[in-house]
C-alpha cells in the first residue's frame, strides 16, 4: 500500500523530508482499511515517516494489529532536492535530470543515496519478512514499493518501476 496523500505541495521532493497526510490522504487510508476488511492480515509493516505510519495505524487499528515501522522502508533520500520542486532539477541539472528519464538507475549526483542504496535497505527489509503463508501489509513509497516488488515477484526493478503505485492505493502481489 502506498501512503496516502500529504500536506506537501504537488510536484515537491519529500523522499525523506517527514510531512504528514493530508485530509484526502486519511480519507483514503479510511477507504483503503474499509477495502481490506475481509482480508487476512497477520503483520503490517510500514515506513517509519510519519505518512505511511498514519496510513499503516488507521488500518492497523481497525484490525487490533500494530504497525512495525523500518527505516528501511523510506523513500530515496532526495538530498539537495528534499522539499525543492523537482521541476527545478530539469532546469538546473538539464543533462542529469535527461540522463534520469532515460534510465531511473541514473539519480543526479546531488540526491543523497543511489537506487542501489534503495535497493539494500529494501533488500534489507524483504528478507526478514515472515516466510511462513502468513498475509502481510507493507505502507510505504513510490520507490520501495517497487523494488519490494520486484524482489517478490521475481521480476527486474524495470519492470516493477511501471506499476503505478498511486497515492492511497493498494497493490496486491500473491507469491506461491
Amino acid at each position: 500500500m502506498r501512503h496516502g496523500t500529504t500536506t506537501a505541495p504537488l510536484g515537491v521532493a519529500i523522499g525523506w523530508t517527514d510531512v504528514e497526510l493530508a485530509p484526502e490522504g486519511k480519507r483514503q487510508a479510511e477507504v483503503l482499511a474499509t477495502r481490506l476488511a475481509s482480508c487476512s492480515l497477520h503483520h503490517i509493516y510500514s515506513s517509519d515517516l510519519r505518512r505511511a505510519v498514519q496510513t499503516a495505524t488507521i488500518v492497523a487499528n481497525r484490525r487490533g494489529l500494530s504497525v512495525q515501522a523500518t527505516r528501511d522502508l523510506r523513500e530515496v533520500d532526495f538530498g539537495a532536492w528534499e522539499g525543492r520542486p523537482l521541476a527545478d532539477l530539469w532546469r538546473e541539472s538539464p543533462d542529469e535530470a535527461r540522463a534520469w528519464e532515460a534510465d531511473f538507475r541514473r539519480l543526479p549526483s546531488s540526491l543523497g543515496e543511489t537506487i542501489e542504496d534503495l535497493e539494500s535497505r529494501v533488500g534489507r527489509f524483504a528478507s526478514q519478512l515472515p516466510t511462513s503463508s502468513s498475509d502481510v501489509l507493507v505502507v510505504a513509497h513510490r520507490g520501495p514499493l517497487a523494488i519490494l516488488y520486484a524482489l517478490l515477484a521475481g521480476c527486474d526493478i524495470e519492470a516493477a518501476w511501471q506499476v503505478p503505485f498511486e497515492l492511497g492505493s493498494v497493490t496486491q502481489l500473491e507469491l506461491a
